[in-house]
């Protein structure tokens, strides 16, 4: 909601008396301070509001266009503008003025659960519950995600190693199979021929989570 010019024009210095009997210097007088130290604060409050205004027309014009665009975006798409307009404002203080005039883009909630281990399928043992890796490429972690598409899905295998947590290997692909998790694999493993012993511990654990995400995605795509 933007200020109207008659909101803006109650809190003028212009609006000398506040009381029809009293005048403004003894209401200064009588609290401590003087004639000029309110208006300087009136001044400041009203050239305030000026810039809270046409920042609040800044944002009204970007969702327009992006209707979602978040504070922390919008805090730096404006900064030409702050600086063009000379306005000295920080974070806080934009995300302050974001949430007085409730434009605060709320975080949708993501309610996608990808796993499903309630299945009769094979249940692999978990090779490095006990084990801890001290260097790279001790142990490498195997698991899969999927990416919408408009009308199907794709598949992304990755291999990640567990101590760099570095992503040595990936693979999309258009199903679940073991061959296309594996695929993955080996060209790592063709990269890496002396670490054929964790190329093993990776097949197994893609195999585990392969079966485990596997009904989930029947049931979707049906």
């Amino acid at each position: 909601m933007f200020l109207s010019e008659k909101s803006l024009a109650t809190n003028s210095p212009r609006n000398k008396k506040v009381n029809p009997y009293i005048s403004l210097q003894t209401i200064c007088r009588l609290l401590g301070y003087s004639p000029q130290a309110y208006h300087k604060q009136q001044k400041r409050k009203f050239a305030q509001q000026v810039n809270e205004e046409l920042i609040l027309q800044q944002i009204d014009l970007i969702r327009k266009h992006q209707p979602r665009c978040g504070g922390r975006k919008l805090f730096i798409m404006l900064q030409t503008f702050f600086t063009q307009q000379q306005m000295l404002i920080g974070r806080d203080r934009f995300f302050d003025l974001l949430k007085r005039n409730k434009l605060l883009v709320r975080r949708l909630k993501r309610s996608v659960h990808t796993t499903n281990s309630n299945h009769h399928f094979r249940r692999y043992p978990n090779l490095a519950k006990d084990f801890t890796p001290l260097k790279a490429h001790e142990l490498w972690v195997a698991d899969i995600t999927y990416i919408p598409l408009k009308h199907r899905f794709a598949y992304l295998f990755l291999i990640t190693d567990a101590y760099s947590r570095k992503i040595v290997g990936h693979h999309v692909s258009d199903d679940m199979k073991v061959s296309s998790a594996t695929v993955a694999l080996k060209k790592h493993c063709r990269k890496n021929q002396h670490k054929q012993l964790s190329c093993i511990t990776a097949t197994e654990v893609f195999n585990t989570a392969a079966l485990n995400m596997l009904p989930y995605f029947n049931n979707t795509i049906r």
